[in-house]
């Protein structure tokens, strides 16, 4: 089991939608780990056609603290790109991930500071290089 962690970039409290960078291609993450844009397409392309589901802090309790939080943009980035416009270029390869937060208990943790990032769960086989 991997986790990576990515900080959320953006939040729009009008539409109470977050979004941030899921994973960046061949940058070492907080667990010492890094992965290929190949495999970050993968597993965006894997996450919307077969998940589309948000666990918020690895609660597998999904219905309960998770209720009406939901992908809504999903994109791999093409090229380099300053995607949010502040002067930060993200790399090809980029997994950027839009969400809605519809629950107010976990909007009102995101606007506390409490949730600041995205933390993917998956299967994995770690390979030295």
């Amino acid at each position: 089991s991997i986790e990576l962690t990515s900080v959320i970039k953006s939040v729009s409290e009008d539409e109470r939608i977050v979004s941030g960078p899921v994973l960046i291609p061949d940058t070492v993450d907080l667990q010492n780990d890094m992965i290929s844009a190949d495999e970050i397409q993968k597993a965006a392309h894997g996450f919307m056609k077969d998940f589309q589901q948000i666990n918020i802090l690895h609660s597998s309790n999904y219905d309960e603290f998770a209720n009406d939080i939901v992908p809504v943009e999903s994109v791999v980035l093409k090229n380099d790109i300053d995607f949010y416009g502040n002067g930060e270029v993200l790399k090809k390869g980029t997994w950027i991930l839009d969400v809605f937060v519809g629950n107010d208990e976990v909007w009102g943790l995101i606007k506390d500071g409490k949730i600041r990032a995205y933390s993917i769960e998956g299967e994995g086989e770690r390979v030295l290089v």
